[in-house]
């Protein structure tokens, strides 16, 4: 994915993107998730957005980074659908979304 299109993506996601329940989480640095979607080309969701097997891990170890994971499928499936170009698709149907509080602290 492009950065512009990431950039488009993003700014879709932040408004639904609620982490006031990580307010004040030790190390925030280390609230980091990554989640792989896959995109239909009406900009919906296909299927279900999955942890990457290094965000799993984090998330087991730390209740925080639970916390952040939750609160970015949330957003993802809140702000469905996205308007992303369609003449595009081929590089918006899959992508791995970064997700911090810090990134989205705006």
């Amino acid at each position: 994915m492009t950065a512009d299109l990431r950039t488009i993506l993003y700014n879709e996601i932040h408004p639904c993107w609620d982490v006031g329940a990580l307010a004040g989480a030790p190390n925030p640095e280390q609230l980091v998730v990554y989640i792989d979607l896959v995109l239909n080309p009406d900009g919906t969701v296909a299927g279900t957005p999955q942890l990457t097997a290094q965000s799993q891990a984090a998330a087991a170890r730390n209740p925080f980074v639970q916390a952040t994971a939750s609160a970015a499928l949330r957003a993802i499936h809140r702000c469905q659908p996205f308007k992303l170009p369609v003449d595009r698709y081929g590089e918006w149907r899959t992508v791995t979304m970064r997700f911090s509080p810090q990134d989205f602290d705006q």
